[in-house]
């Protein structure tokens, strides 16, 4: 069997945030993100070294996850957001 180096790509994930602002300005001043829309959304996409990074509201979220709920649409996702 032949040995081989495996790597594995991550082509993008979503965080949610409290403070988008002071995240924005994380990963862009400090981390070095390229931002890829306007920071007046409540969705954030930046990019770094190819992989997609979506900074998204938690407030937002949980609004979206109330509705998809009341409306009979239930994730599979049992995690809890803290």
């Amino acid at each position: 069997m032949e040995n081989r180096d495996v790597f594995m790509r991550l082509d993008g994930f979503e965080l949610l945030v409290n403070d988008m602002p002071k995240m924005i300005r994380f990963y862009r001043d400090v981390l070095g993100f390229e931002i890829k829309e306007s920071e007046q959304t409540s969705n954030v996409y930046l990019v770094k070294y190819g992989t997609l990074f979506l900074l998204y509201g938690r407030k937002d979220f949980e609004k979206s996850e109330r509705r998809k709920n009341e409306n009979g649409i239930h994730s599979n996702n049992k995690r809890k957001y803290r």
